[in-house]
């Protein structure tokens, strides 16, 4: 007798499968071999269509959620991106059937994995039985298949590989341990929590990739002189909560019981799960802190690690555009994000004819420069697979029109000392190599006639020898204004060389090493890196080579119609097309104003500075998927561009951050060295003085005045004066409004203004 479900599609309601014959009905149905064949020859969405088994529980009839989830007593492995799933089944799952008490095994519907369905042999969680049969079967997994929703898309019945009937029946049957964190609140899980829980035996302790985390963490106090001191220990864990959320999946709850009660040292539980929340919602990094990674490697030892486990350091990834996705489902896990960066350049440059209006009032191009950044030998080439892909129809066009312009040439020469002399085609070539001399360059553009160019360099260290000449300065100039369609020219007499003013429409995407690009960007202070999607690669030291699937040849084929129809004519361009961003601007000022209060907060000004443009670079990237996703007026549709942009800008603001924020931050106003901005704001209690203020603002070198810090906190609301030198946090910035418009004082006054000793010092510093 089966103990699970079934959904027709992905959003329908789940239904109880009542019999083996019924699960075999289903991969026998003529539509479900239709949608197979569909999707395998480039048809996403015919995936979608499929009826799928939700094999690790079942709901009651009641709407498909984790919370609803009763467990099957079975579990799945999905093993994905293999080349001969007949070989993987035969040498490596067949022999251990029986053993592993495998009970289902189909290859799945892209042909290019399989589905491994087994019972649980104990109560552990299903991301524990799964990573064992993993083991057992020496088979790489995806890891992210652990909740108990988790749908298995139904293949084609001719695929069906192993069945055994006896296994299916209930008798013995083993229910997993159900995760609680899909159960409850964050808050309701830590005031339900028992103290036996806390302290609970090494073995019970959350553990990532054989390393105890409350080891980590000992460790981690350690390196900061032990138990934090009270005053200090909100800053403390907030600063613990940015590190070790890396490691927990960015699970609050999970992070909290890697804190011991003796850690704690009387810290109430709750408010370090509030600060753990605060801490997981903060600006992420594209790569793990290094610090994380020394702790990690000092602890682990020689551990060895599981495939499968790679970690994730940035946020989940957006519904994307059907054009990126072909792409960046055969990339690896450590390559999706970077495949992503890496498409919008030259997608900018294919849909070259789309502007969207931005919330300063201008009309804004697909204009994108990316930078890819990896160890020699690390996979960087990935890019040149989809430049090959996407760029074809325009490199043909190019060719034929490099003839055009080479013929032209030899006109010119067997006319030089005629008086007619050849008229000059213009000739439109728009993929030009990165290293082309600026005369070369303003010619190009001019006769692009406002089309994006395109240049795609494998490695950086080329570029920056090649500008090493002393074109460098005039390159700079010209990829800052390629970001913001600013005019560029030179009028020379000289005929050698070309003189035009042109707006300059120039797409990147550039690799190196890391050295290389740090010798390309070697200064903050220039405005080019800002204007910059820069995309570190996860560390590939020790990694399996990095396996990107094949392409189907109808997908590609399919791709390149897509791009043609987007190119318009051969003889010119398509018109303007001008895409209602609208709902975009509302989410990017609502995204810039947290972003804005985050910096004030922590007083990190390299936040401030990089937000803004990283807002305008994720608004660009949102404006180009609504067009690619064919401009839904749904809420859905709009949506998915929304949650694009964010993704983009999010990104964006983090590797910046990640590579640059030192600099800043070490400017007048920065004197001292800070790897990670303390949240100053939420460090303070909920009542503190300005003395206590400048005590927590010196510990940490920071140069501001105490008392500037508490004007501008005033002016946004997020205090209020309680009398005498104190002041209180008030949640509600409406209410913080009223409470401010009845006081007088010299705090209310901008700082700049006071006559005092004080105010003069906070502003020399401040400058």
């Amino acid at each position: 007798m089966l103990t699970f479900d079934y959904c027709e599609s992905v959003g329908a309601v789940p239904q109880r499968l009542e019999s083996l014959t019924q699960l075999q009905a289903l991969f026998q149905r003529e539509d479900v071999r239709r949608g197979v064949d569909a999707y395998r020859a480039g048809d996403n969405e015919a995936k979608r269509r499929l009826p799928a088994v939700c094999w690790q529980a079942t709901f009651g009839g009641q709407k498909r959620a984790n919370k609803n989830a009763t467990p099957s007593g079975f579990f799945m492995l999905d093993i994905d991106h293999v080349s001969d799933v007949a070989k993987l089944y035969r040498e490596q799952i067949k022999p251990h059937l029986e053993e592993e008490q495998i009970c289902f095994v189909h290859i799945s519907p892209s042909g290019e994995g399989l589905r491994v369905v087994a019972r649980c042999k104990d109560s552990a969680a299903i991301a524990v039985q799964q990573e064992r049969l993993a083991r057992a079967l020496g088979v790489p997994f995806d890891a992210v298949c652990k909740d108990m929703a988790r749908l298995s898309f139904i293949g084609r019945s001719d695929e069906i590989l192993y069945v055994n009937a006896r296994l299916f029946e209930e008798e013995g049957l083993v229910m997993a341990e159900k995760d609680s964190t899909q159960q409850k609140s964050l808050h309701t899980a830590a005031a339900d929590e028992q103290p036996a829980r806390e302290n609970a035996p090494h073995d019970k302790a959350p553990m990532y990739r054989g390393c105890n985390l409350q080891d980590f963490v000992e460790a981690w106090m350690a390196a900061r002189g032990g138990y934090p001191e009270e005053g200090v220990r909100n800053h403390t864990y907030y600063a613990l909560g940015r590190d070790l959320r890396y490691l927990c999946n960015f699970s609050a709850q999970t992070m909290a019981r890697c804190v011991t009660d003796e850690m704690l040292a009387g810290f109430p539980r709750a408010e370090l799960l509030q600060v753990f929340e605060s801490a997981c919602q903060s600006t992420r990094r594209s790569s793990f802190p290094p610090e994380v990674e020394q702790i990690l490697g000092t602890l682990q030892g020689d551990i060895d690690t599981v495939d499968g486990f790679e970690r994730k350091t940035v946020e989940k990834m957006p519904t994307l555009p059907d054009i990126i996705d072909s792409f960046v489902k055969l990339a690896p896990e450590d390559f999706k994000a970077p495949t992503v960066v890496a498409c919008l350049p030259i997608l900018g440059t294919i849909c070259s004819h789309i502007r969207g209006e931005y919330l300063d009032g201008e009309m804004h191009s697909p204009s994108f420069m990316t930078v890819i950044e990896a160890e020699q030998a690390s996979g960087k080439s990935f890019t040149r697979r989809i430049v090959d892909t996407l760029l074809k129809p325009l490199k043909d066009r190019d060719e034929q029109a490099r003839q055009v312009e080479q013929e032209y040439q030899r006109q010119l020469k067997m006319n030089r000392n005629k008086a007619d002399q050849p008229e000059d085609p213009r000739a439109k070539v728009r993929i030009i190599p990165a290293s082309v001399s600026v005369a070369k360059l303003l010619q190009r553009m001019d006769y692009a006639q406002g089309q994006h160019l395109f240049s795609f360099c494998e490695e950086i260290d080329t570029l920056y020898k090649s500008n090493k000449a002393g074109s460098w300065s005039q390159k700079s100039d010209i990829y800052r204004n390629a970001f913001d369609n600013a005019e560029y020219g030179q009028d020379y007499m000289s005929e050698n060389s070309y003189s035009t003013i042109v707006r300059v429409f120039y797409n990147l995407l550039l690799c190196g090493t890391p050295k290389a690009v740090t010798r390309f960007f070697p200064d903050c202070e220039d405005g080019l890196v800002s204007r910059v999607i820069f995309c570190h690669l996860p560390d590939q030291f020790a990694a399996q080579f990095p396996k990107f699937r094949a392409m189907l040849p109808a997908t590609e084929k399919r791709l390149q119609t897509l791009v043609r129809a987007e190119l318009g004519p051969e003889d010119g361009a398509k018109p303007l097309h001008t895409v209602n961003c609208d709902f975009l601007n509302d989410r990017m000022a609502a995204w810039l104003e947290a972003k804005r209060v985050e910096a004030l907060k922590t007083l990190n000004k390299a936040e401030d500075q990089f937000r803004r443009r990283a807002a305008v670079i994720g608004f660009r990237a949102g404006m180009l998927a609504y067009y690619l996703s064919g401009e839904p007026k749904n809420k859905a549709g709009r949506a998915i561009a929304k949650e694009f942009a964010v993704w983009v800008a999010n990104y964006v603001l983090a590797e910046q951050l990640g590579r640059f924020a030192d600099q800043v931050n070490t400017t007048v106003e920065y004197k001292k060295r800070q790897v990670n901005c303390v949240h100053v704001f939420d460090s303070m209690p909920s009542e503190f003085s300005r003395s206590e203020l400048v005590v927590l603002m010196n510990k940490h070198g920071y140069k501001q005045s105490a008392r500037q810090t508490i004007w501008r906190w005033k002016r946004e609301g997020l205090i209020v004066k309680s009398g005498g030198d104190m002041y209180s946090k008030v949640a509600n910035k409406e209410e913080n409004q009223n409470l401010d418009d009845s006081l007088n004082d010299s705090d209310n006054e901008d700082p700049q203004s006071l006559n005092s000793e004080v105010a003069g010092e906070a502003i020399t510093k401040a400058r």
